[in-house]
């Protein structure tokens, strides 16, 4: 359950940053834009007529769909999981101090007036640090997690140009369930193809070098 939530946060946070995946327009072969000026009077209007072959493709991806699918997903959710924990072990740091700032205080009880005086002064010393020290701690939490998204969206992104200029998509558009655009016609679902260049690629990284592979020993009878 708990990656299951991981994984829609993942897929919200990546939506919500991501609308459109990547727009690739290129000129298919090697044709160049024409311009043209009209003159009226004193005022010039430039037209700029856009590059036509005579087709226009466009694509998309479903995001959750995408992020469900993609191997690399477990490293993605294990980072964030690891800046929480850091995160967390960092406010834990901060509550031992507390404790042990009680701790010493509780031994001396009870107190007298001058050192009840010291013990508020302390007090308010020691709430405010607590206070600057969480905020501090959540910012950078936020500052890392939007660190590994950001990555994680731009690795989306490359892989996505590079299967768009394979295969001749003029557009590839990111889409999740329940936001614009309503519907798009599964002809157009590309999801499928930019999984299996992205998991492709991750798997790479753990497979040896056919060419580094030592042959087989003989042996000898």
């Amino acid at each position: 359950m708990q990656n299951n939530n991981s994984l829609a946060k993942i897929s919200l946070a990546i939506n919500a940053l991501l609308v459109i995946a990547v727009i690739i327009l290129f000129t298919r072969g090697g044709g160049s834009s024409d311009s043209s000026q009209v003159n009226e009077g004193d005022s010039t209007t430039q037209q700029v007529v856009m590059p036509n072959d005579g087709e226009l493709r466009i694509g998309y991806f479903n995001t959750d769909s995408l992020n469900s699918q993609l191997f690399m997903i477990k490293d993605l959710e294990q980072e964030m999981a690891d800046a929480q924990k850091n995160a967390e072990d960092k406010m834990q740091k901060e509550q031992s101090k507390i404790d042990s700032w009680n701790k010493k205080w509780e031994a001396r009880m009870p107190l007298l007036s001058g050192e009840q005086e010291v013990y508020q002064r302390e007090m308010q010393k020691m709430q405010q640090d607590a206070m600057m020290a969480e905020q501090s701690i959540q910012m950078e939490l936020a500052q890392s997690q939007e660190m590994i998204m950001f990555s994680h969206i731009q690795r989306i992104s490359n892989f996505t140009k590079i299967y768009a200029e394979k295969n001749g998509f003029d557009m590839i558009m990111s889409y999740q369930i329940g936001q614009n655009p309503i519907y798009i016609h599964p002809s157009m679902d590309v999801t499928a193809g930019v999984v299996k260049l992205m998991n492709d690629d991750y798997n790479s990284m753990f497979t040896s070098d056919p060419g580094m592979d030592a042959e087989e020993p003989v042996v000898e009878e």
